[in-house]
């Protein structure tokens, strides 16, 4: 069964608008010129896919957190830990950074657990100058020797594929909260190729590229967070905004549908970053996380 409950942007602020992506608009037209060359075209693309602008940011270094570096395979990663209890597990998403969960991060540890967070590979003060899925999931079941076992886990966007692609390979965690996530890796490869405007014979190539890239993996079913719930059945809380402009919340209505103890917050009007740092957000987690378990209703006619 699913549960929703809407929340609304903050009245002061109002809705989120989408701001000028400058940025954007001279990638497309960048890619308009390639284009006429399509293997140049691919190749930007298939960087672009995988290699993240660096943040200038000053680094990350909030009162009362634990900040080390680990190594984990070929990268020295950057860790952050508040709190003592159980552990929980956060994953940031894609060119973001530990730092906007901090509030996230400080509720959490209040209610009694601790929360340890990383710079993903090729972010924040973690090496690396490129990442993906399978990487940042390699540095995650480091983290889990050191850190864990985890007793749950909350991921933004990027982070909730990779979050629930950990629970696919076998990290045993009670609850995951998936924020703003996309319900399967192929639909980041198609708004990705929608956004640059890329013309058929290019996409077609770029998806051939990340198949090879990670075969023998099926990312139909191994990257997918749809699939990986649906065989799981792990208890979710997805939280997603009506008019997140990068990933639809028909997403999260998908994820709804993998099994019975998944529970949809919605909210309108944050868009898809200003969701994780939201007051009803960070509430809504804290509560889920911190319920007990419902036990399973009793099937007429089971022997067991």
């Amino acid at each position: 069964m699913t549960k929703t409950q809407t929340t609304s942007a903050d009245p002061r602020t109002g809705p989120q608008k989408p701001p000028q992506n400058y940025y954007g608009r001279a990638l497309q037209a960048a890619f308009a010129v390639a284009q006429l060359v399509p293997p140049l075209a691919l190749r930007l693309a298939y960087r672009l896919f995988y290699v993240p602008r660096k943040s200038h940011r000053p680094p990350f270094a909030p009162p009362g957190f634990e900040k080390t570096f680990v190594r984990a395979g070929d990268y020295s990663i950057c860790v952050y830990a508040i709190g003592e209890g159980k552990p929980v597990l956060l994953i940031h998403g894609w060119e973001l950074g530990v730092y906007r969960f901090e509030a996230l991060m400080r509720e959490i540890a209040k209610a009694g657990f601790r929360v340890v967070a990383f710079d993903i590979p090729g972010h924040g003060e973690s090496t690396g100058k490129q990442s993906d899925i399978v990487e940042i999931c390699k540095v995650a079941c480091e983290l889990d020797k050191s850190f864990g076992p985890f007793f749950a886990g909350v991921a933004h966007s990027y982070g909730g594929l990779c979050l629930a692609n950990l629970l696919r390979i076998g990290l045993k965690m009670q609850k995951v909260m998936l924020l703003a996530t996309p319900a399967t890796y192929e639909s980041i490869i198609d708004r990705f190729g929608e956004f640059l405007h890329l013309r058929p014979r290019v996409m077609a190539s770029l998806r051939d590229a990340v198949n090879q890239r990670y075969a023998p993996h099926r990312l139909e079913e191994d990257f997918s967070a749809l699939e990986t719930l649906r065989k799981t059945k792990t208890p979710a809380l997805l939280v997603h905004d009506e008019t997140d402009p990068v990933v639809p919340f028909a997403d999260a209505s998908t994820l709804a549908q993998a099994h019975e103890d998944v529970r949809i917050v919605s909210t309108n009007g944050l868009g898809h970053n200003r969701i994780v740092a939201s007051p009803e957000v960070i509430s809504s987690c804290v509560e889920f996380l911190t319920a007990e378990r419902r036990a399973p209703e009793a099937v007429a006619g089971d022997a067991r």
